[in-house]
């Protein structure tokens, strides 16, 4: 689950993910904003990164076989 601090969003996945799972950021108007493959089972993308800095954004995280998208409400 994606945790959102000052820094940023802070993304943790299984080890077993690392390097299986791409994700994809969107802006509530659905424009690609940031996308990413980890290769480590922890991540931060910086609020900088964030067009707004706040409002409703989208991370869809993909293996191919799934994907799963939580809506994110940055304050």
């Amino acid at each position: 689950n994606p945790v959102v601090d000052h820094n940023g969003i802070t993304i943790r996945i299984k080890d077993d993910m690392v390097g299986k799972i791409v994700f994809k950021l969107f802006d509530v108007n659905r424009r690609l904003i940031s996308e990413f493959q980890p290769t480590t089972n922890s991540i931060i993308i910086p609020r900088n990164k964030l067009t707004s800095g706040k409002g409703i954004f989208f991370l869809r995280g993909s293996t191919g076989q799934f994907t799963r998208v939580e809506k994110l409400l940055i304050l």
